[in-house]
């Protein structure tokens, strides 16, 4: 009978831990923490906007908020993007995050994204980081949204790739090097079309891959592969 009971008592428990992490977000409860979080802003508490931003990205990552997305993604700009005086570097990368991995619609992070370049933040290494990172992902599927923005982020990502000493180009550069991979990998099995040949060519030869002689890119994660890879890549291209 005893145990009749703790079984009764474990399932109602799972009742409401599942339905707890499963439920909806509703427009008005993301509409009352843009207020809220407007309120904040307004008075320039960081510190509020922070703990406000970190509770909000805790929420979205467990919770469905598929018919708001439109409505959620107005939120996270506000974390990535409208006021640099403001910013918090963490809710920035868990606001791309969120961004990249629970929206069905990977635009939004495509966009804020590429928009980043308009700002300092962009130079973070974590932050370029995770957009590469992203376009990585979702190339498959949005390739002519990501490469509408790719020169701005590459220029941004040049910091890192042409200065080794810098801080963060260890985390940055595998990153670069695993996107670029990804492009050659997809065209290569027929999965996008190579319309990005003529600059993914001119940027792995500035990395040195084209030559004979070792590259520095090497000594990072996929940067061998990503040589050979190049090379076979780069040997169909100029046979077209």
């Amino acid at each position: 009978m005893k145990s009749y009971f703790i079984f009764i008592f474990l399932l109602v428990l799972n009742f409401f831990v599942f339905s707890d992490n499963t439920s909806d977000l509703t427009e008005n409860w993301i509409k009352n923490k843009i207020i809220s979080r407007q309120q904040s802003a307004d008075k320039g508490n960081k510190s509020e906007l922070r703990i406000k931003d970190s509770d909000l990205i805790y929420e979205l990552q467990k919770k469905d908020f598929k018919n708001i997305e439109p409505l959620v993604a107005s939120y996270l700009y506000k974390i990535i993007i409208e006021n640099k005086k403001l910013v918090d570097v963490n809710n920035v990368q868990d606001a791309l995050d969120v961004l990249e991995s629970r929206f069905q619609d990977k635009t939004y992070f495509i966009t804020y994204a590429s928009d980043l370049t308009r700002f300092e933040i962009i130079y973070n290494p974590f932050v370029i980081k995770k957009v590469w990172q992203g376009f990585r992902k979702n190339l498959a599927g949005y390739d002519d949204k990501i490469f509408k923005g790719f020169e701005a982020v590459y220029r941004a990502t040049g910091l890192f790739l042409f200065n080794k000493q810098e801080y963060g180009s260890d985390y940055v550069i595998p990153e670069f090097i695993a996107f670029l991979r990804e492009y050659i990998n997809l065209v290569t099995s027929g999965k996008i079309k190579d319309t990005q040949r003529a600059r993914i060519i001119s940027i792995c030869q500035e990395m040195g891959l084209n030559s004979k002689k070792q590259s520095d890119f090497q000594r990072y994660l996929g940067g061998e592969e990503l040589k050979q890879e190049f090379f076979y890549y780069a040997q169909e291209a100029f046979g077209k």
